[in-house]
């Protein structure tokens, strides 16, 4: 039945339609499905690269069409993409939306449904920034590999401090990771009990407070610490930090 379509092919045809847009697009009484269907179209429709530009103009098409779960999926790859081949414009502006998600508080004139919305947009952005990470830290290593055997082929030491050939890509995606505070995304993932999430960035927090902050003010941050370790059912992180 199948035989058939194993030596098909389709072409698209036309462009994709396109609603004004502009950043904040995050706003009380939005919808996670209009948020996420609106900014992926934006990322999407403005890929660089003859590569990028054909793969991402078929997907666009299935995002705004199929079920949600397909955006759900391409998204991180989608700002990563931005991240890596976009302007310093493009990245500033997913830095401030993601940012602004991240920074609202729902208050108690939001709706339940206003606070899924906030919960659902976190989460996604949330698997953006592991996507980051998780590529940041691959390409590190690659580059490591590659740079440490070029420099035996050349007999010479290769030093890890030396980032005069660091390539531009990751300081791009390094300069959107970096400008999202360890602090907020602590607090945030707190808040939706993604716990281990949150240990990571407030350990992140405390080391970056610690030669800023005297020990009376270092207090509350390992309070904090603590109440983390209390969900996460960690005995000796908590009687680490008690002593």
């Amino acid at each position: 039945m199948l035989t058939p379509f194993l030596k098909s092919k389709y072409s698209l045809s036309g462009e994709v339609q396109r609603l004004p847009f502009t950043y904040l697009l995050f706003k009380p009484g939005i919808t996670f499905r209009e948020w996420l269907k609106n900014i992926i179209t934006e990322l999407m429709c403005n890929a660089m690269g003859t590569n990028a530009k054909q793969i991402f103009d078929a997907c666009v098409r299935i995002c705004r069409r199929q079920d949600i779960s397909i955006s759900k999926f391409l998204f991180p790859v989608a700002v990563l993409h931005t991240a890596i081949a976009g302007s310093d414009e493009d990245r500033q502006n997913i830095t401030e939306e993601f940012l602004a998600v991240l920074r609202y508080r729902c208050g108690p004139y939001d709706t339940t449904k206003m606070k899924d919305t906030l919960q659902q947009c976190i989460e996604i952005i949330f698997s953006a920034i592991d996507h980051m990470t998780k590529w940041l830290r691959h390409k590190r290593q690659d580059d490591l590999s590659s740079k440490t055997a070029a420099a035996r082929q050349q007999n010479r030491h290769y030093s890890l401090e030396d980032n005069s050939g660091l390539d531009p890509a990751i300081r791009r995606v390094r300069s959107i990771l970096d400008a999202i505070p360890p602090e907020l995304m602590g607090i945030c993932s707190l808040e939706f009990k993604s716990y281990a999430r949150s240990l990571l960035y407030w350990e992140q927090h405390i080391r970056a407070k610690r030669n800023e902050l005297c020990e009376d003010e270092m207090e509350p941050l390992y309070d904090q610490l603590q109440r983390i370790y209390m969900h996460i059912e960690e005995p000796d992180g908590m009687s680490g930090i008690s002593a």
